[in-house]
This record gives C-alpha cells, sequence and structure tokens, in this order.
C-alpha cells in the first residue's frame, strides 16, 4: 500500500473533526442571536448558518476522502478532478490566512491567544491540506 493511502486517510479523519468542531465555533467566539458583529437577528442567523454550511461541506471532504482514500490514490479522471478541486480549495484558504488574517489580528487592541494561536496553526496546516491534495491530484493524474 503507498503511503499516500493512509495521509490521505489522516487527512480526512482532521478535516472530518474540523468540520464537526464548526458547530461550537459560534459559541466559542461569543457570537449570539442578536449582537453578530453589530447584524440584526436575521444578520447574525445567516452568519451562523454559513458557518454551519462550510463546517459541513468540511466534514463531508473530509469524510470522502478518509473513506475514498484508496480509490483516491488509485488515480482517474475523477480522483484527479476531486483532489485537485481540493487542493485549489485549500490553497485559497492559505491564501486568506497569509494575507487577511494578519492584518485582522492587527487591528484588533489587543488579539486573544485563541486567535493567534489558531492563525499559527492555520499558518502550518492550510499549506499542508495544499501539498497532500496536491501531490495526489499529480499522482492521480499520471497514473
Amino acid at each position: 500500500m503507498s503511503l499516500l493511502v493512509p495521509l490521505l486517510q489522516l487527512t480526512g479523519a482532521l478535516l472530518t473533526v474540523l468540520g464537526i468542531a464548526h458547530v461550537a465555533l459560534p459559541r466559542v467566539l461569543g457570537w449570539t442571536d442578536a449582537t453578530t458583529f453589530g447584524q440584526s437577528p436575521l444578520g447574525g442567523l445567516v452568519i451562523r448558518m454559513h458557518v454551519g454550511f462550510i463546517g459541513g461541506f468540511v466534514a463531508l471532504l473530509g469524510l470522502c476522502t478518509l473513506v475514498g482514500a484508496p480509490e483516491l490514490a488509485a488515480g482517474g479522471r475523477l480522483a484527479a478532478l476531486f483532489l485537485g478541486a481540493s487542493a485549489l480549495l485549500w490553497l485559497g484558504r492559505a491564501v486568506c490566512e497569509v494575507v487577511l488574517v494578519p492584518r485582522a489580528l492587527a487591528a484588533q487592541p489587543a488579539p486573544k491567544r485563541l486567535w493567534r494561536t489558531a492563525h499559527l496553526l492555520g499558518l502550518l496546516g492550510w499549506p499542508g491540506l495544499v501539498i497532500v491534495y496536491g501531490v495526489a491530484a499529480w499522482q492521480a493524474a499520471t497514473r
């Protein structure tokens, strides 16, 4: 068995947990019904719904990667498409982490330790996902 299969399985498991953890994100960040970013209750609901759907998407992406790792590593057009799209998705997230997050942290009077820790993890984690999915996509496309 290729090293790629367990690496994809580990990546899938981590993404599944990350996606499920999004359920708690509004509570951890202290978002309430009426005060989320000064929005109306409807605006706050929309933001929390988007967080929920993003979390669900990340969990499903992780679950597909976890369960389908052997098939993804075997290659083929669909595997290359799925893996390549995943690499591009996480590349976009990595760019946001490098470009946007430092500005937001600098704008806060005293960034919370949680934010700084999450940023450092993001600086390591998002590029790691790009590498795993990118290498897997390349291998899938060339088989």
